[in-house]
């Protein structure tokens, strides 16, 4: 299996399962993503994730969807206040959202811009 992350900043992409901290040089919206490969083929994370570098006006306060079924978690989402759609992981059943959501993307808790895509996955 191999990884192929872009910061959509123009730097050096990585291809390390875990790259750890990436800084941004100047102030903006980026939209990472992030390539999956293995003997099945390439996904590609659709939308990417869209980082906003420097002042936010609007932020929200990312809840905990882990646990929830899947059919629940937009519901959570949007009182959260977000803008954007949940979007499911690769893996994760297609037309049945009756399974518990066991990760998620963007870490509980944490304070990130209102449109943030958050993906949720029924692996940990």
């Amino acid at each position: 299996m191999s990884w192929l992350w872009d910061f959509g900043d123009g730097t050096p992409t990585s291809t390390l399962r875990n790259p750890g901290a990436h800084t941004y040089a100047i102030e903006g919206p980026y939209t990472a993503t992030l390539s999956v490969t293995n003997a099945c083929g390439t996904v590609t994370t659709n939308p990417g994730v869209t980082i906003t570098v420097g002042s936010v006006v609007n932020q929200c306060k990312v809840p905990t969807l882990d646990g929830l079924v899947r059919s629940a978690a937009q519901a959570a989402w949007a009182a959260a206040k977000f803008t954007t759609t949940v979007q499911d992981a690769p893996n994760v059943p297609k037309y049945d959202n009756s399974w518990t959501i066991k990760k998620q993307s963007i870490v509980a808790g944490s304070e990130v811009d209102c449109g943030s895509t958050i993906i949720v996955d029924n692996n940990p």
